[in-house]
């Protein structure tokens, strides 16, 4: 499933639960599942996501 969605090389990633810059939102919901809390911080410039995972937090960037 993950090899049609994403390619092999982030559909091993993906399974193993590896983080990596660049990786998207989808990506990060498919390796470790729906956060526990989600912030999102809108600027001019783009968007700034943080996810929550216990005491992990994921900053994403979304530029426009």
């Amino acid at each position: 499933m993950y090899i049609k969605k994403f390619g092999k090389d982030k559909a091993n990633r993906i399974i193993n639960k590896q983080i990596w810059k660049g990786m998207s939102e989808k990506m990060l919901l498919s390796s470790w599942g729906k956060p526990d809390k989600i912030d999102k911080n809108v600027e001019k410039w783009g968007t700034f996501t943080q996810w929550y995972f216990g005491e992990v937090t994921f900053f994403l960037r979304t530029v426009c």
